[in-house]
């Protein structure tokens, strides 16, 4: 069963990745927005999907969400 939560701006899914191998359980959390500098960005945290947190650019807060 998938679940969605969020908290404050911080999203958080817990799920199942499906293969022909069966399903792995994963789980992925999108952070609030950060402004830094000219650069607004949310990071991703995903073990088991992504090889470390990567960060997605706006050009504001509203735009990196």
């Amino acid at each position: 069963m998938e679940s969605l939560t969020m908290l404050h701006t911080e999203i958080h899914f817990e799920g199942f990745l499906l293969s022909s191998g069966g399903s792995t359980p994963i789980s992925l959390t999108i952070s609030q927005p950060t402004v830094a500098d000219d650069d607004a960005y949310c990071e991703i945290h995903a073990p088991g999907l992504i090889a470390k947190d990567t960060k997605i650019f706006g050009a504001d807060a509203e735009q990196a969400r």
